[in-house]
């Protein structure tokens, strides 16, 4: 008889478990590039900001009681997107920042920064769109094209 209340416990607690997995329903993370799980996407609820996850290793977030709620989805590096969590299974694709944009680098020839308003000396800034235009073959080259700098080897 004890073997018997064992063997349905057993049964009971696998039929919850499976019940409950499968009832969730899960987004899954990629990045738009490459198409890679993006493990560690942190997701919260517009509605309730108390409420919030991560993604697991697979970039997948399940959750059976989001279903339909407007939700979050941030991760460094890349663009915020907002969502409504789906009733089926769904792949969403993050954006990364850098491809949106290109992050400035100061060169200074003095041991400290000032503004470039205050500076005796011309500055002069490097964007993607001069980068791009300049039909230079690498960086150095595309630095020798800036009025009053020269590279030399």
């Amino acid at each position: 008889m004890k073997r018997f209340y064992s063997h349905v416990v057993a049964a009971c607690i696998g039929f919850f478990f499976i019940s409950f997995t499968t009832n969730a329903q899960c987004v899954k993370f990629l990045d738009g590039g490459t198409q890679e799980p993006l493990v560690g996407v942190t997701t919260k609820l517009l509605t309730d900001s108390t409420q919030g996850d991560v993604s697991d290793a697979e970039g997948q977030l399940c959750k059976k009681d989001w279903v339909g709620q407007p939700c979050k989805a941030s991760f460094v590096g890349y663009e915020v997107i907002v969502f409504d969590f789906p009733s089926q299974n769904l792949e969403l694709s993050l954006v990364s920042k850098a491809a949106n944009s290109v992050q400035g680098v100061v060169i200074s020839a003095t041991r400290s920064g000032i503004a470039s308003e205050e500076s005796p000396i011309s500055i002069s800034k490097l964007n993607l769109n001069i980068i791009a235009n300049s039909n230079a073959a690498d960086l150095e080259e595309a630095i020798d094209k800036v009025p009053g700098v020269s590279m030399v080897n």
